[in-house]
């Protein structure tokens, strides 16, 4: 096992620590790459978090940069708070909320704050308004307004907003997928989702490739294509069991242009499906972002067999597509780029 990803095991660990053994954020800096660290904050937000989280970047070596923040807190100082959002928001750093992590109350601004947010799936993200000394007092409520609109200022959606302000201090309204998704929080189902964040993360930042155009080059003859240079495997559905589905990018011995060829056959709850294939033309960004495809030339044409178009897009950096087939009686399909 590679040392970057037992510490993120170790990370995922410490992050699981109870809140009553800390009265303040806890620091952990987490080397995810050679040069890429994740900051992992664990605890309660009280007044000189702030401070103490300079101090950690400060710490950071040289050659190395911090790129995302794991944050499991159940909120704290409203102040303090607004102020380690500034911070993730002036660093455009990423926030992932880690597996059976909470983030709530003043920890929300902090997942607000971030130019891309992650969350587990078993993750749990709540609001409500401020109190003071468990109070609803009058400057609770100027808080609770603070609060609302810097949230608002960081793309908030009213909807969730109106959630912080309606809802008393004693109480947490957790949000939903649909909330989550509203506010472009993506969800990582990954067993190590640190990791897979890391790899978003880079795939966000690195400098996007122009997406790819595909044409009916594609009628040349498959054995001067080229060898494949990238493949998708899933799978998609006309009617109601899944049919096997693969995308396939070569390039010719040149090394241009490239042709994409679909390639469809049998499952193991679909097992009567033929074998086929062929090339397919329009757009796909390989970064993530769009894909766009209609049909062209058969390679393998199994009698009764048409082909079909998709339409979709990924955003976890080209890892994952999903969307629509494009054809009559069918729905959806799914992709995962292979290694």
């Amino acid at each position: 096992m590679r040392g970057w990803v037992a510490s993120l095991i170790c990370c995922l660990l410490w992050i699981g620590m109870p809140w009553s053994q800390a009265h303040a954020l806890q620091f952990a800096m987490i080397a995810v790459g050679p040069t890429d660290l994740i900051i992992a904050v664990n605890g309660p937000i009280v007044v000189g978090d702030l401070a103490r989280w300079r101090q950690e970047l400060a710490a950071v070596p040289r050659g190395r940069s911090v790129i995302a923040v794991a944050v499991n807190s159940p909120g704290g100082n409203v102040a303090e708070g607004e102020h380690l959002a500034e911070a993730i928001r002036q660093a455009a750093l990423s926030v992932v909320v880690p597996p059976n992590g909470t983030c709530a109350s003043a920890c929300f601004l902090l997942l607000a704050a971030a130019p891309h947010r992650f969350a587990a799936s078993d993750a749990k993200i709540g609001v409500h308004g401020a109190s003071e000394n468990g109070e609803e007092t009058t400057t609770a409520l100027a808080a609770t307004t603070a609060m609302a609109r810097f949230a608002a200022a960081f793309g908030v959606p009213a909807a969730i907003v109106g959630k912080m302000v309606e809802t008393s201090a004693g109480q947490v309204e957790w949000l939903n997928n649909a909330d989550l998704a509203s506010m472009n929080v993506r969800i990582i189902n990954d067993l190590t989702p640190l990791a897979t964040v890391w790899r978003t993360v880079q795939a966000q930042m690195a400098p996007k490739s122009p997406p790819v155009e595909f044409s009916d080059y594609a009628r040349t003859p498959a054995a001067t294509a080229g060898a494949p240079v990238t493949r998708f495997q899933g799978a998609f559905f006309c009617g109601p069991r899944p049919t096997s589905l693969s995308l396939t990018i070569t390039r010719t011995p040149a090394g241009t242009p490239s042709r994409l060829v679909f390639g469809f056959g049998p499952t193991p709850t679909n097992p009567d499906v033929p074998r086929g294939s062929f090339i397919v033309r329009g757009r796909l960004d390989l970064d993530g972002g769009g894909l766009d495809l209609t049909p062209g030339a058969w390679l393998s044409h199994p009698e009764g067999y048409t082909e079909v178009g998709l339409a979709g897009r990924s955003d976890d950096g080209g890892l994952t597509f999903s969307g629509r087939v494009l054809a009559a009686n069918c729905t959806l399909f799914t992709l995962r780029r292979e290694p």
